[in-house]
């Protein structure tokens, strides 16, 4: 039976004519992991590479605007700030949110939002998609 797709069918990222396929790209030297590593294991690096990419957004924020978050105990421009920044990511993406550090910034509170939505949704998917369907 056909049902449109192959078990031979190579992933989007593999398609380098496909639009998007550069994305898939990024994430796949991100998480170059070796073919007997198991999945579960690829979907955490896929995890902490999600932190990584929104620490990033928060530090290029608070560059722009010191101001853009509460009390944050580093200085700009300072190795400090990037382990704040990625604190921060890892707190909001896990929804934990201690509340030391508070986004002000419109911006900044918007990418929080929409980090702490990610977060729980990614695992909810992994686990779904990992779960045994008939």
């Amino acid at each position: 039976m056909a049902t449109g797709f192959s078990e031979r069918t190579p992933p989007r990222w593999q398609h380098p004519h496909l639009p998007g396929s550069e994305l898939g790209g990024i994430a796949r030297g991100l998480c170059a992991w070796p073919h007997h590593v198991p999945p579960p294991s690829r979907c955490g690096c896929a995890y902490l590479n999600a932190a990584i990419i929104f620490a990033a957004a928060f530090t290029l924020i608070w560059e722009r605007s010191p101001a853009a978050f509460t009390s944050p105990p580093a200085t700009t421009g300072d190795l400090g700030e990037l382990a704040t920044t990625l604190y921060f990511s890892l707190t909001t993406l896990t929804t934990t949110g201690y509340g030391d550090i508070m986004p002000v910034d419109p911006f900044a509170r918007s990418l929080a939002n929409l980090e702490s939505v990610l977060g729980p949704f990614y695992l909810a998917i992994t686990v779904a998609a990992s779960l045994p369907w008939k």
